[in-house]
């Protein structure tokens, strides 16, 4: 039987709900409000209304409207009342489908919580580590554990075990040109979903999609900061492929974030390594004065020394991998400031004579940088 949908064209979004993406990750941003209290029997549809700009009686009608007919109405019903509801979304091409969710699907943050190991190094929390089944796509719990009323999960449990089906609403979003989509997430039904768990029964629900033309990389920064712990933002940051096509020189925040990374980071990777590339391969002088800034604040990182070691990435023109030709990328220790510039020489401005010969001390780095021989 073919799943029920409809195409929704939002023109006058509100940019209550945000579904960001770049390929590499994604984020669900919602503008919650700040002094409002909503009735637990409203669930999480009433809070959003609770922010937008409809007047009181339409938030009323909207939000009455939508629970009802989630909980008893037929598929044409449901479209018809979601329509207006995407409107709390960004501007964009959206189709809502009625379909099914498999209980299994939001297993992996079922519990809400992520533990972090004491005894494990915060650098290395990371490390060959992944989500189970982490090609699979999982649908994520918006809500915390402290939200989820148990008199509510216990209301719905009955409801469906005297066989209704009242559905939940989730949303994600796509790129069409890759094929590429982000995480699934529960805009409403968390109460919902507990109680088709604990019966065992598959999840009626109201996919809401979103095809995304474009990247939203610095967006998802600034969303995810406040967000994520200290080492969970840099690895997150460190490690998103998109840097090399932000324009850091024009944004206040990118900058910020970036210097803070290169005062504490022990390892500069690939990613970071290539947006200082692009910058020096760049006629636009204020890219250049940007990266010139930036490795000024490199050189005062807390890990160069001897004993800590600053690890940057270095090429090597005679070693190639052997199934593409690339050039290999190798990992350098930074002792010292001055090691730091004839690496900036060699592999961020591409100055051969100084990239392919090492100085055997530090006399002869010394001379090295002023040009002139021992």
């Amino acid at each position: 039987m073919q799943n029920k949908s409809l195409k929704i064209s939002v023109t006058n979004g509100q940019g209550v709900i945000k579904l960001l993406s770049d390929n590499y990750s994604s984020c669900l941003a919602i503008k919650r409000a700040l002094a409002v209290n909503w009735p637990d029997c409203r669930g999480s549809v009433g809070e959003y209304y609770a922010i937008s700009n409809l007047t009181d009686d339409e938030r009323e009608k909207l939000t009455v409207q939508l629970n009802e007919v989630l909980i008893k109405g037929t598929d044409e019903e449901i479209l018809s009342a979601v329509s207006p509801f995407v409107n709390l979304f960004d501007n964009g091409e959206y189709t809502a489908t009625i379909t099914i969710l498999k209980p299994e699907k939001t297993k992996i943050l079922h519990d809400y919580s992520t533990v972090y190991s004491d005894t494990v190094p915060e650098d290395e929390l990371f490390s060959g580590w992944f989500f189970p089944d982490f090609k699979k796509t999982y649908c994520l719990y918006t809500r915390p554990k402290a939200s989820i009323n148990a008199g509510r999960v216990q209301y719905y449990t009955d409801l469906i075990s005297e066989g209704a089906r009242p559905k939940i609403i989730v949303a994600f979003a796509y790129h069409d040109d890759t094929g590429d989509c982000s995480a699934e997430y529960i805009i409403d039904g968390h109460h919902k979903v507990e109680a088709y768990i604990k019966l065992g029964i598959d999840i009626p629900c109201v996919y809401i999609s979103l095809n995304l033309d474009k990247k939203h990389t610095e967006e998802i920064l600034r969303y995810v900061q406040p967000l994520l712990k200290g080492f969970e933002f840099k690895h997150f940051f460190e490690n998103n492929p998109n840097l090399e096509n932000l324009d850091f020189e024009k944004s206040t925040f990118l900058t910020d974030v970036l210097d803070n990374y290169l005062l504490t980071t022990t390892r500069l990777d690939l990613e970071l390594t290539q947006v200082f590339i692009k910058a020096a391969k760049s006629n636009d002088t204020e890219k250049n004065l940007w990266l010139s800034q930036r490795l000024k604040v490199f050189e005062k990182n807390k890990n160069i020394s001897i004993i800590n070691s600053l690890t940057v990435l270095y090429q090597d023109c005679r070693t190639q991998f052997p199934y593409n030709g690339q050039i290999m990328w190798f990992r350098k220790k930074i002792p010292n400031k001055l090691t730091l510039r004839v690496w900036a020489k060699g592999t961020i401005y591409n100055e051969p004579k100084i990239q392919q010969t090492e100085p055997k001390n530090l006399l002869e780095l010394f001379f090295k940088l002023i040009g002139k021989k021992p």
